[in-house]
């Protein structure tokens, strides 16, 4: 499997994640506008299965049947589903489906960059793309307008401002989650590694710690092949970059941040 077929594979998961997470919404919908949210949900869920379907039916037709490999899938859909597993349904939907968007931008450039991008999906991207920023716009709009939106549980609002501060800045005696940070690099790293160095991994391949008494990020990947230096130093400098973006400010000095590589001895790439 290919580069290109490899990113295929994580944007279907990643589609398929967001109507999983839409119709886990749609059953879990309950409070004074369980009616409107369980229609909204449903709504959206569908829309967003028959957006994989479409984009299935093409990247199959473009780069064949490997982009739809059931183990790679599993993996990744089952790390996505862990990351919106907490937080109310509406929440949920929202944050997966701002996630999808991003990734679409991101993959719409790497198939122009690798001179894949058809006229067809040049057509059916941006329109699965608009697909998706109309669920964000009703889900937005819901939120603003409901109890849920106006009113949430004291969880749920804890929550997101928690990941608010996580991401942007630990305010005065609030410290941060190393425990989340590590599940975020990696997922992240999950997702990235496959799409430099395709190939099989296994949940042991790809390992992040954070040690807050030694100041230390790292990462231990087992590579599926040997690949060269310059290689290895695109994997550790997106692992670093994205390391510095999820640490508080005044953090992102003090730690060091590493990533160390395992691999078959020959083959290199």
């Amino acid at each position: 499997m290919d580069r290109v077929e490899e990113v295929c594979c994580y944007y279907i998961s990643l589609l398929r994640s967001v109507a999983l997470v839409h119709q886990n919404g749609h059953w879990l919908s309950k409070g004074s506008n369980f009616y409107g949210n369980h229609l909204l949900l449903d709504r959206i869920y569908k829309t967003a299965a028959e957006d994989a379907d479409a984009a299935v039916e093409r990247f199959v037709g473009l780069f064949g049947s490997e982009v739809l490999d059931l183990q790679m899938q599993s993996q990744m859909i089952g790390k996505t589903l862990e990351e919106f597993s907490d937080g109310s349904p509406l929440d949920a939907s929202l944050e997966i489906e701002k996630k999808f968007i991003a990734f679409s931008e991101k993959f719409y450039k790497l198939l122009e960059k690798e001179d894949k991008l058809t006229l067809g999906l040049e057509d059916m991207l941006p329109a699965i793309a608009s697909n998706r920023e109309t669920a964000v716009y009703l889900l937005q709009q819901t939120l603003k307008g409901t109890p849920e939106g106006n009113n949430m549980s004291s969880k749920a609002s804890t929550r997101i401002k928690l990941l608010k501060r996580f991401k942007n800045a630990a305010t005065a005696g609030m410290g941060f989650d190393p425990n989340e940070l590590q599940r975020k690099l990696l997922t992240h790293l999950s997702a990235v590694v496959p799409s430099f160095v395709p190939g099989r991994y296994d949940a042991q391949d790809i390992v992040v710690s954070v040690d807050t008494k030694t100041s230390r990020i790292m990462a231990n990947v087992k590579l599926p092949k040997a690949v060269a230096p310059e290689l290895q130093k695109k994997i550790e400098d997106n692992f670093k970059a994205t390391a510095m973006d999820l640490l508080p400010p005044e953090m992102k000095t003090s730690f060091m941040i590493g990533i160390g590589f395992a691999m078959p001895p020959t083959g290199r790439i």
